[in-house]
């Protein structure tokens, strides 16, 4: 018996919850994603940031507004991506609303990481100058 690499669970798992295609992006919390993950369809309000940069979007909305942070995907209804998985990081409220900062999405798969692991994805993922920024304006 083939042992299926995660990659291609993961995108199973993601398509068995809708959408038409997937691009996994490999990451430090892949296989926590896989194993952990959870479907969220909460209530979702638009808090537009920068396009295309939802990890920083989501780290300074955290840092912001005591919003937690989320990693994993989330399925796109909007144009270009219609229909398509993508690799995302999103914020909830404390009452539970998902918090977009980029484009529309209708569902969402992922999960909750604390301040640190957070701050350990970006730098993992090269994104370390928010980090870096913050420290230095910190008295």
């Amino acid at each position: 018996m083939t042992r299926q690499p995660q990659s291609k669970i993961l995108a199973d798992k993601l398509l068995n919850h809708g959408g038409k295609s997937v691009t996994i992006v490999l990451c430090p919390f892949t296989q926590r994603i896989l194993t952990d993950g959870k479907l969220l369809s909460n209530q979702i309000r638009q808090e537009p940031q920068t396009l295309g940069a939802c990890h920083c979007n989501t780290y300074e909305l955290a840092e912001k507004n005591g919003y937690s942070r989320y990693t994993g995907y989330a399925l796109c209804c909007q144009a270009p991506f219609l229909d398509e998985w993508q690799r995302h990081s999103w914020c909830m409220d404390k009452d539970g609303v998902i918090v977009e900062s980029t484009l529309r999405f209708s569902l969402y798969y992922g999960i909750p990481l604390s301040v640190s692991e957070y701050d350990d994805m970006l730098v993992k993922m090269g994104i370390s100058g928010l980090i870096f920024k913050k420290a230095a304006v910190t008295p």
